[in-house]
């Protein structure tokens, strides 16, 4: 993947992603307004090749990326347990009988309990 991806980024169309999200973003850090080097982000991986740059890209200085990416970690780690949780709790195919934002609540009522019992 790493070394696909390396290749996707000197792509025409990532290059003409790139100038263009830059151009958007007034070449300025979206997060805390630095100029200078700046990166352009993915928020997420599902658009790669067919970006939209005001939905699925950030322009973000070095710092500001840095995070970025460990939040999405986080995120993906978050959307993984919840996952694994509504599949115990409601089945394997819950996603057809419940939604997600109507049951995360209980999801988050469950986490803390976790949270309590580990301390």
């Amino acid at each position: 993947m790493v070394r696909n991806y390396e290749k996707y980024l000197r792509s025409d169309w990532w290059q003409i992603v790139r100038r263009a999200a830059l151009s958007r973003a007034g070449y300025k850090c979206e997060r805390c307004g630095k100029k200078g080097r700046l990166d352009v982000h993915h928020k997420h991986y599902d658009s790669l090749g067919k970006e939209d740059i005001k939905e699925d890209v950030a322009v973000l200085c070095r710092n500001c990326h840095k995070k970025a990416d460990q939040e999405r970690i986080t995120e993906t780690v978050y959307e993984r347990a919840f996952e694994t949780w509504a599949r115990k709790v409601y089945g394997e195919e819950w996603y057809l009988h419940y939604d997600a934002s109507d049951i995360g609540e209980e999801f988050e009522q469950w986490l803390e309990e976790k949270e309590d019992d580990y301390y």
